[in-house]
């Protein structure tokens, strides 16, 4: 597949542009003189620095440049913002006119390349990369008119990839305002919609220890309206390797409300009846309640063969379910006002955990009518639904994308050129 693949020095068909250590005196973050990008810009493609002094037209960086950042783990991207300044620890790539390397195509090869870079670069604290790993590495690439046609399969699939990032980014939008006015004017269950804002119809609403609230609502503690277990303190050797029962600890619950078992440890199926009094099952709500995941919350959504509950996840289930309803209180846990209570008591006692003691002090309000708190969690449910298609999209294409990676710029797979793509 490679027999008109030809070998070259990347350095002697690219242009490198190391950043410039611009003077950190006429730094600010109030907007003034030309935005600079730093190495923890690069991923969010933001800027929060600003330059005030004079500059280079040579260190300006605009839209679709190819950055990489030399410090940590060796980032690459295309800009995606406004133009601004090349800082020191940045290094800009470039080709050449009539280059043997298309440009695009060379960002799609760094990628991989960085990464094993990366992997073989010795360091004691933070991985440092130098210009000369880039420009003096020398490999066979394609022709240039497969180089492009490479180039533009792979950016196909970035832009796809890309719509989905802005689809689920939208949806995630839409809860946030959704939870926000959900549990401030609730759900009227003779019209199916939101109440009025309290300053349309103040009628409507009282007031309360958490602020003004509807007036069938009540405000409680989440100990007082639900139960709190505490699973197996399991040990490293309770662990098996081969295939047995996943136990669920902090690590395992995601801030996107679900489970992520692809690393979990595995104890002897042998072992289910000494621990069943702690089995987890589909609607179950669990917290993380240490470390610095501390207050990430999922419920466990689809059909686990058998799950068990390590001892600092806790377990929630309302202590009466015809005053309160699972999903309700699953969406209270990961609403504004209680993950804010649970910093809050982070912060003033810099604890590293929290527990039954603490959530005797988070209050919460809930409607006293079951079919509003239903309709409330149908209403966010459905939206999570919503963000959870596209997240498999996401995946989906993302091992799309891997995969043809792997076979085009390796050879494996041969792409064709028509005459006309030649031309």
């Amino acid at each position: 597949m490679k027999d008109n693949w030809a070998k070259i020095l990347i350095g002697e068909e690219i242009n490198l542009l190391g950043g410039f250590p611009f003077s950190s005196a006429k730094f600010n973050d109030d907007g003034v003189g030309m935005p600079l990008i730093r190495i923890r810009d690069l991923l969010e493609s933001k800027q929060e620095t600003y330059f005030s002094g004079d500059f280079s037209d040579n260190y300006l960086i605009k839209e679709n440049d190819i950055l990489i950042g030399m410090d940590g783990d060796f980032h690459i991207v295309k800009w995606k913002n406004t133009p601004s300044l090349l800082n020191q620890r940045i290094l800009k790539v470039s080709g050449k006119k009539k280059g043997k390397i298309d440009i695009d195509f060379l960002f799609y090869y760094l990628k991989p390349f960085l990464i094993d870079v990366h992997n073989k670069t010795a360091a004691t604290t933070v991985k440092h990369l130098s210009t000369f790993d880039v420009s003096e590495h020398t490999d066979l690439f394609p022709p240039l008119p497969q180089q492009q046609k490479i180039a533009d399969i792979l950016s196909t699939c970035d832009g796809v990839i890309e719509q989905t990032e802005k689809a689920i980014a939208k949806y995630q939008a839409i809860k946030q305002g959704m939870m926000q006015d959900l549990f401030t004017r609730g759900i009227d269950i003779k019209t199916g919609k939101l109440r009025p804002k309290f300053e349309d119809a103040p009628e409507l609403y009282k007031e309360s220890e958490l602020g003004m609230i509807p007036k069938d609502w009540e405000v409680s503690t989440i100990d007082n309206m639900a139960f709190l277990r505490h699973g197996y303190q399991f040990r490293d050797y309770d662990f098996v390797q081969d295939d047995g029962i996943e136990v669920v600890k902090i690590g395992q619950v995601g801030r996107n409300g679900k489970l992520d078992l692809s690393r979990a440890s595995k104890i002897s199926r042998d072992r289910i009846d000494e621990f069943r009094n702690i089995l987890l099952h589909e609607g179950d709500v669990l917290m993380a309640l240490t470390g610095a995941t501390l207050g990430k919350t999922a419920m466990i959504k689809g059909d686990y063969e058998t799950l068990v509950q390590n001892y600092r996840v806790g377990y929630f289930t309302p202590r009466d379910e015809t005053t309160l309803e699972k999903a309700f209180l699953y969406f209270s846990l990961i609403g504004e006002h209680v993950q804010n209570e649970i910093l809050g008591f982070i912060n003033a006692g810099a604890q590293g955990n929290i527990g039954k003691a603490d959530f005797e002090k988070i209050k919460f309000s809930y409607p006293t009518n079951l079919d509003e708190q239903k309709i409330i969690s149908k209403s966010l449910q459905s939206l999570d639904d919503k963000i959870d298609l596209e997240q498999k999209s996401l995946s989906k294409h993302q091992q799309i994308k891997s995969g043809l990676m792997q076979d085009l710029l390796s050879g494996k797979v041969e792409v064709t050129i028509k005459q006309e793509e030649v031309a």
